[in-house]
């Protein structure tokens, strides 16, 4: 039984939940404050041990680090300030010059989706009742908010020190393009009304109130869900290609970037959780809504950009789709058939030190042009690695039997058709 009703805005639902957040999820994010919980732990472990300690006449087990423990990239770059700061540099370059030129291009991909940090904060404190009002606010989901840009800005710093320090990356052209796409922003391909495909008809159109806005707090919540999934797989997925061509300082900054992205994952799947308990209409109208218009894993993250119709991209799109629906293949990913010559990828360059590929203008660049690049970059990235986008059938599956959504109760029929238009999807992937 839902504890509120349909027709009560997602913002109060989101509100009811922010006890939770500011109880549960900030002490997992924050690093101040996972620092005081894990401290309060430690004590009672230490207390317990030192009872033990008397009862057994045995000494107490080493201390062992915490788990998850905080860093900082400076941990996992060579550090300006040691005296062996040259040698680590040549040592790094060294590794670096090891890689094939695609996984570099992967690497700058996903170096450039992290960079847009100030612009995914702006997307998060827009949604309703999730809002960060003053800029410094003590609220659940505004702390929250911050955490995660905070946490994002350190996946940021490592990635883009790493390109730098390599050698192998044209660093003035990146920076170019991650200044263009910033100043271009952030939006969704969400829409005020979404029409889904029921049972026993061809379409369903949801009222208004199923989605809200471009700033629906229940499709911000289920898209930062699976773009942090997608983003964990991904770089566990790199990090392992990274090992295996010698290059252990990428393959250690990527395995730390995964496990950062995986514990995200996890706190906005849990915030989700509480909202299919309290409002599980609403929340299946969302899910199905921004799985068919293809909104999820797109709030905050370059994808909302590349694939949401801006400049070059919005034909390509409507092409992809229509290539999709002709092959029955639901909102899967499309196996474009873009390619990146040898002269396309990001990689060293022994007479000019590096270059780029025809599609990048160097200098006054214009925005179609960075958006150009980074949607080749990223779905280059798609095809090496054979992931799809962030919001597809395989992550919804996933997700789907995380929240249990086949048990979910719904009390009306638009709630009804969106598990049922769930379900379909699923099994017929």
């Amino acid at each position: 039984m839902s504890t509120f009703s349909f027709y009560l805005s997602q913002a109060e639902v989101v509100q009811y939940l922010e006890p939770y957040v500011e109880e549960t999820i900030l002490p997992r994010l924050d690093t101040r404050r996972r620092r005081r919980h894990h401290h309060h732990h430690h004590r009672q472990e230490q207390h317990q041990e030192h009872e033990e300690e008397g009862a057994t006449g045995l000494s107490p087990r080493p201390a062992s680090p915490e788990r998850g423990a905080l860093w900082q990239p400076v941990d996992l770059l060579p550090d300006s300030l040691n005296p062996d700061f040259v040698a680590q540099v040549s040592n790094l370059r060294r590794e670096a010059e090891q890689l094939d030129p695609s996984l570099v291009d992967m690497v700058v991909a996903l170096m450039v989706n992290k960079q847009l940090v100030p612009a995914y904060l702006s997307r998060f404190n827009a949604l309703d009742g999730a809002r960060d009002e003053t800029g410094a606010s003590t609220d659940g989901y505004a702390s929250m908010n911050r955490a995660w840009a905070a946490i994002e800005n350190r996946h940021a710093d490592v990635l883009k020190r790493w390109c730098y320090l390599s050698g192998v990356v044209p660093m003035r052209q990146i920076e170019v393009h991650i200044h263009a796409l910033i100043t271009l922003g952030m939006t969704t391909t969400a829409s005020t009304t979404a029409s889904v495909p029921a049972t026993g008809s061809n379409t369903t159109c949801f009222p208004p109130q199923a989605i809200s806005s471009p700033n629906s707090p229940y499709l911000g919540l289920l898209s930062a869900t699976f773009q942090e999934k997608w983003h964990a797989d991904v770089f566990h997925k790199v990090a392992a290609l990274a090992k295996a061509q010698g290059c252990e300082t990428l393959a250690e900054i990527c395995r730390r970037v995964g496990e950062d992205d995986k514990l995200q994952e996890v706190c906005f799947s849990e915030i989700v959780s509480r909202i299919f308990a309290a409002d599980p209409d609403g929340g299946l109208i969302s899910l199905a809504a921004g799985f068919a218009d293809g909104s999820l894993g797109r709030l905050g993250s370059i994808q909302s950009l590349i694939d949401g119709g801006v400049a070059a991209g919005k034909e390509e799109e409507e092409e992809e789709e229509e290539e999709e629906n002709a092959e029955g293949k639901g909102r899967q990913d499309d196996e474009s058939n873009d390619s990146i010559s040898d002269a396309d990828h990001v990689t060293r360059n022994t007479s000019c030190g590096d270059h780029l590929g025809d599609r990048v203008i160097v200098g006054e660049i214009q925005l179609g042009a960075s958006l150009a690049w980074i949607r080749q970059m990223n779905m280059a990235l798609y095809r090496t690695l054979g992931v799809r986008r962030p919001g597809d059938i395989g992550d919804l599956r996933s997700l789907m039997a995380r929240w249990k959504v086949e048990e979910l109760p719904v009390s009306t029929g638009f709630g009804g058709r969106a598990q049922d238009y769930l379900l379909e999807v699923e099994a017929d992937a």
